[in-house]
């Protein structure tokens, strides 16, 4: 085909797309913009990655102590508190849950606010916090209400006053407690992670992650750990950024603001609690540490793959034998070449990259996925009101065959393969 008939037709399509956001923008604008629907799924919070899965309860009861009588200690430490829980190893449920009558009363630092939604009962609440004693970390395992209330004060960092049952889930020492815990307003205290907290390379990371034991949703939280890397990339909401050393990337997900104390291009020591989620690695940001050395990426042996070939990294729950192969796939970048197109949905246009050239553009993401398209995700390239005004918009226009080097992202849950573009050439 053509050039000059490839700039016809995209010509056409356009003007027609720009037609088409434009009434919807206009038809849509006194809709609130909390309630329009977005096809892009972000891992956007420690809310589940899994937006349908939000509203999941787990209200069946974990393995308990048998026993009434209700033993009680006030301010033990993290590392008493595990040492009395190697008591209770070998007493879990099914899932590898066991609560304790052992009632404790602690003040520890809060790090963290997780979700570790899963798809069985046994497990007992839902949700998880992080938090440390400055000597070492443990998690607290809470309903909706306290986890809720703590995800508004993570970047804070304060010190609360806790109060719980100690327990074990899947192999971690934890606290089960439905009270919510209480901030003590003029206490601080300082953490030396040095004392604590094991120096690991990313490609190590990798491998302790391997070893989790996860639930039936492919979601785990442990230790925490530290490694040099290079700030790569940031989500467009705030809570995710990307990390590289040598030939490996690591996908980090923080608070609210967390990509505000990055800059991408410089190197820094991160601080996080090794983390998986629905069979995704990444770290769970706890702090960091500015480098003056820089850490080197090098991106030469990157593992290419076409659009297509993103359709073979799939999970499914329950079965984690079967996905190591999609959770391998965030290990490294890939390059991929293929046409820029678009698909429209609620007056927006969202760019995908796919294996051939396509005259039209796609009304729906089901017709995309059909197409065995890959949505772009980025700060910039998610999606676009005008799309003449995108960076993407000279070779979606010209129809011209690109390289681009992306980051997988994840699975989305209405099955087609999200990815970070991190550099595109053409």
């Amino acid at each position: 085909m053509s050039n000059m008939v490839k700039h016809l037709k995209r010509i056409i399509l356009i003007s027609t797309v720009l037609f088409s956001v434009a009434c919807n923008t206009t038809n849509s604008s006194s809709v609130s913009s909390t309630n329009s629907q977005v096809d892009v799924e972000y891992s956007s919070s420690s809310s589940s990655l899994e937006v349908s899965s939000s509203s999941e309860s787990t209200t069946s009861s974990s393995s308990s102590s048998s026993s009434s009588s209700k033993e009680e200690k006030v301010n033990l430490s993290i590392k008493e508190i595990k040492e009395i829980a190697k008591n209770y190893v070998g007493l879990e449920n099914s899932v590898g849950v066991y609560e304790s009558n052992y009632y404790v009363q602690t003040e520890l630092k809060l790090l963290a606010c997780l979700d570790a939604v899963t798809t069985k009962s046994g497990y007992g609440d839902r949700y998880k916090i992080l938090m440390t004693d400055g000597e070492d970390y443990i998690y607290i395992k809470t309903p909706y209400e306290p986890y809720e209330y703590l995800k508004k004060y993570v970047k804070d960092q304060g010190v609360y006053k806790v109060n719980g049952y100690i327990s074990l889930y899947c192999g971690e020492v934890e606290l089960t407690s439905s009270e919510k815990p209480t901030w003590l307003e003029n206490k601080t205290l300082d953490v030396d992670y040095s004392t604590f907290v094991e120096k690991k390379t990313i490609k190590e990371i990798y491998s302790s992650i391997d070893q989790l034991k996860l639930n039936t949703k492919g979601i785990a939280f442990s230790k925490i750990v530290s490694v040099d890397v290079q700030c790569l990339a940031k989500d467009i909401n705030n809570t995710n950024l990307f990390f590289g050393a040598g030939d490996y990337i690591l996908n980090v997900h923080g608070h609210d603001k967390v990509t505000n104390g990055f800059v991408k291009g410089n190197s820094y020591t991160l601080i996080g609690a090794l983390s998986m989620h629905n069979y995704r690695p990444s770290l769970e940001f706890v702090d960091s540490i500015s480098l003056s050395n820089q850490i080197e990426v090098g991106f030469a042996g990157v593992f290419e793959q076409k659009c297509s070939d993103f359709y073979n990294y799939t999970y499914e729950v329950d079965k984690y034998e079967t996905n190591t192969k999609y959770s391998h796939f965030f290990h490294h970048p890939i390059k991929v070449t293929g046409y820029l197109n678009i698909y429209e949905k609620d007056g927006k246009a969202y760019f995908i990259l796919e294996d051939t050239f396509v005259e039209t553009t796609y009304s729906t993401v089901t017709n995309a996925i059909k197409g065995k398209a890959i949505m772009l995700v980025n700060e910039n390239y998610v999606k676009v009101d005008d799309v003449t005004r995108s960076d993407l918009y000279n070779p979606f226009y010209e129809g011209t065959l690109v390289t681009a080097t992306v980051f997988p992202y994840l699975w989305n849950t209405q099955k087609y393969p999200q990815v970070y573009l991190y550099n595109l050439d053409y």
